[in-house]
């Protein structure tokens, strides 16, 4: 999505930007948010694999800023709730050993069992933080 949303900007596309935005809020696969971010809780649909993967897939902050910065639209930041930021927050929390609920996903990763196991932890920080910090400085606890 961050891709798209890029490349749609450097091409001057809007339609092409405008079909990223419909996406991130209504479309099928994992670029939609809230297939994404599975809960209000904030837990994402890798959240059972590993904190790598889990922090990879929050780099809708990248989508996020792209759609903000191209359309002046805030809406990416607080539709469904402030679905990106639950996710984002949940995330850190559990990354400095806070208590986060788990609800198994089996769904999101079938054949490998993933989304069912408990958290894992794993060693490195994900650039996204930088960009996190950036979109919400000290509105996200």
């Amino acid at each position: 999505m961050s891709g798209v949303a890029s490349g749609a900007v450097f091409l001057d596309d809007a339609p092409m930007l405008s079909t990223v935005l419909e996406y991130y809020k209504n479309g099928r696969g994992n670029g939609r948010l809230t297939n994404e971010i599975i809960n209000d809780a904030g837990q994402n649909q890798e959240s059972g694999r590993d904190q790598g993967h889990a922090q990879d897939g929050l780099e809708y902050t990248e989508t996020a800023l792209t759609l903000h910065h191209a359309l002046g639209n805030t809406e990416v930041f607080t539709m469904d709730n402030h679905r990106l930021r639950a996710g984002l927050e949940y995330t850190a929390k559990f990354n400095l050993g806070e208590d986060v609920p788990f609800t198994p996903n089996c769904g999101a990763y079938p054949k490998s069992g993933w989304g069912c196991k408990a958290l894992s932890k794993s060693s490195g920080i994900s650039p996204m933080w930088e960009v996190a910090g950036g979109l919400y400085d000290q509105t996200a606890p």
